[in-house]
């Protein structure tokens, strides 16, 4: 959160021992999230949870998981 630089930054997954991936959807102004034991898992749940026009904005895995 220290690196947001912004005011209005707020949690929106949370994941641990496995990847986590957030989505946004310029159509809906909508952000999602996916997690999994992997990236592709992680992004396909992100994306799935989203509009069609949703793309990946950040993802991130736990040492020891696939990327």
């Amino acid at each position: 959160m220290d690196q947001c630089g912004r005011g209005d930054c707020k949690v929106v997954a949370r994941f641990s021992n496995g990847c986590g991936a957030v989505a946004f959807s310029k159509r809906s102004n909508k952000y999602t999230f996916g997690v999994g034991s992997s990236k592709a898992a992680a992004r396909g749940q992100a994306l799935n949870r989203n509009a069609a026009d949703a793309s990946v904005v950040h993802w991130s895995c736990t040492t020891g998981y696939q990327l």
